[in-house]
């Protein structure tokens, strides 16, 4: 699942679908790379897919920017193979 811009509510399905396969016993992983704004939607993530917080989202910035600006912001330069 993917949105064009923040608030599209990409989290919002992704929960819902991982909501929905948990409890038809599906094997899945979530996984959303970076997180802007605080660890709102790894937290939500982690909760409806049961994983982890730190493996949905590795990366996780209190700025609400541009991934590379908050990663920046913090001292952090995001490079594609951390992503990967």
């Amino acid at each position: 699942v993917t949105g064009t811009d923040t608030g599209v509510g990409n989290t919002v399905v992704t929960c819902a679908l991982a909501r929905r396969w948990r409890r038809e016993g599906r094997d899945f992983a979530v996984r959303k790379p970076v997180c802007t704004g605080g660890d709102e939607d790894a937290r939500a993530l982690a909760d409806a897919s049961g994983q982890p917080a730190g493996e949905v989202v590795p990366f996780v910035f209190r700025e609400p920017a541009a991934p590379p600006v908050a990663a920046a912001a913090e001292g952090v330069q995001l490079r594609l193979h951390h992503l990967m």
